[in-house]
């Protein structure tokens, strides 16, 4: 997972990939309802389904901790967002 900001928009970005050689492996594909967590609601999908998909933080993002997890299974990959600060 590598974590990206852009101050301009003050925008956070999640990319998940399936192995630790940046650029080199193939994005993880992620659905519509894959954001769970107490913080779910802070974030969007963009472009689910697709290669290169990633985790966007909408106006609603507010600053603090965050404990994300990432769980792939047979039916998808999924990421629980929790805020714990």
């Amino acid at each position: 997972m590598y974590l990206s900001t852009d101050n301009d928009w003050k925008d956070v970005r999640l990319e998940f990939y399936s192995d630790l050689a940046w650029g080199k492996a193939e994005p993880v594909k992620l659905a519509d309802a894959a954001i769970t967590g107490n913080a779910a609601a802070m974030f969007e999908i963009v472009n689910p389904g697709l290669d290169g998909c990633n985790i966007h933080s909408l106006d609603s993002f507010e600053d603090g901790y965050y404990r994300v997890i990432f769980r792939t299974s047979a039916s998808g990959a999924t990421v629980e967002i929790n805020k714990v600060q």
